[in-house]
This record gives C-alpha cells, structure tokens and sequence, in this order.
C-alpha cells in the first residue's frame, strides 16, 4: 500500500512518520500542494533497496559479457569458503602450538 503524507505532515510529525518508515519498512511519499514531491524511507530499506538493484546490475552486465557467469561466482564464493576454513584451522592450530609451548 502507498503511504502518502503531505508536506506538512513531515514537518509536524516526524517522529511518528520515521517510525512509521521503520516499522513498515516502505517508502512514503510526500506530497506539496497535492502533487507528488519526495520519496521518505529507512535507511534499511534504502540500503537493501540500492543492494537489490547494484546485484541485478552487476548480474546483467556479467552475464552479458561472461555467459557462464554464473559457474565462475559460485567457484570464486566455493574458493573464498575454502580458504577462509583454512585461515580458521591455521589460526586454531596456531594457538595450540602457543598453548603446547607455555605447559
């Protein structure tokens, strides 16, 4: 459902329009002299809204240009897990060694 809030709804009530933002994590829009004026949301939401739209861009822009795009990212993120085990088991038999060295 739209929120829609005149300006000087914004002006006046600010507290409860922020929270109403958060709350329901939608953007309200923000009328002057009856014709649409402003967007108004979350932060969240505007972080998770940019994200959405960054990763679909940068899906089509690889995919266009590397149609086996999708095999290479699932090999880098399966390269990237195996290494950070290995940097965790490095880690876990290097404070053994420390402890093993102090008895």
């Amino acid at each position: 459902m739209n929120n829609i809030i005149p300006s000087a709804e914004l002006r006046n009530n600010y507290a409860e329009i922020s929270k109403l933002c958060h709350d329901k994590q939608e953007p309200i829009f923000i009328t002057k002299n009856g014709y649409s004026d402003l967007v108004v949301m979350s932060n969240e939401l505007y972080k998770n809204v940019m994200k959405e739209i960054m990763d679909e861009l940068i899906d089509k822009h690889f995919k266009e240009r590397y149609p086996d795009f999708d095999n290479f990212k699932n090999d880098i993120e399966m390269r990237i897990d195996l290494a950070m085990e290995d940097i965790k088991n490095e880690m876990f038999v290097n404070l053994n060694e420390e402890k093993n060295s102090y008895n």
